[in-house]
C-alpha cells in the first residue's frame, strides 16, 4: 500500500474513533459555508466540517472555506479543547455541536460550533 495512502487511512480511522457515534458515520465533511449559510439546517446538531482558521485568538477561533481573507459573518466562530495548536494556511477536519442563536460573536453571528474532538489536520 502507497504509504501516503496509509498515512491517511490511519489519519481517517484515529479521527473517526475520537467522534462521537452519531458523527462517525458521516462520510464526507462538509463545508464551513454549507453550514453557516443554512444556519437553521443545521443549529442544534453535530456537524462534521472542514475548513481553514482565519484568527487565531486565544478562546474562539474563526473558520472559512478560504485559507485567508477578511473575516465575514458567515465565517464560523468555534470554540473548545485543541484550538491552541492550530496554524493559519493549514486545513482541518473540526467535528462538535453547531449551536445558536445566541451571543452575538464578533463577525456579527449568532451561531458558533463548540468542538467535541480537538481539530484534525488534513493535508
Amino acid at each position: 500500500m502507497n504509504r501516503g495512502i496509509a498515512t491517511l487511512a490511519l489519519a481517517t480511522l484515529i479521527f473517526s474513533l475520537a467522534l462521537p457515534p452519531a458523527m462517525a458515520d458521516q462520510p464526507k465533511p462538509l463545508k464551513v459555508g454549507k453550514v453557516t449559510f443554512h444556519v437553521k439546517k443545521f443549529a442544534g446538531q453535530d456537524v462534521l466540517l472542514v475548513g481553514y482558521p482565519l484568527s487565531l485568538a486565544p478562546g474562539t477561533v474563526y473558520f472559512s472555506d478560504e485559507a485567508a481573507g477578511k473575516i465575514t459573518s458567515h465565517d464560523l466562530a468555534v470554540t473548545g479543547a485543541g484550538l491552541e495548536v492550530l496554524q493559519s494556511g493549514h486545513r482541518y477536519v473540526i467535528a462538535g455541536k453547531f449551536v445558536g442563536p445566541g451571543a452575538v460573536a464578533s463577525n456579527g453571528s449568532l451561531y458558533h460550533l463548540e468542538l467535541s474532538a480537538p481539530p484534525l489536520e488534513q493535508k
